[in-house]
């Protein structure tokens, strides 16, 4: 498993998450991973961006053996 930080420029409002770190198997699954369980993809979602596709990965690293896939941190904009 890798580190990844998953970035997004769509929503950039207050109350939105502009980027977070997850654990994943590989840059996709980084790409469909939403940095909070009460977020959705789609047209109405405010919180982050709407699709997987407007999502910018980047590898960070490699995960520890016993490090399970979730977000690690995330980065919310409240207002």
């Amino acid at each position: 498993m890798n580190i990844y930080l998953c970035e997004q420029e769509e929503n950039n409002d207050w109350d939105t998450y502009d980027s977070f770190v997850c654990v994943a198997n590989n840059e996709d699954e980084a790409r469909n991973t939403l940095p909070s369980v009460y977020e959705e993809w789609g047209e109405e979602c405010y919180c982050w961006c709407s699709s997987p596709d407007k999502v910018t990965v980047t590898l960070v690293g490699a995960a520890s053996r016993d490090q399970k896939a979730g977000v690690i941190c995330a980065s919310f904009n409240a207002g």
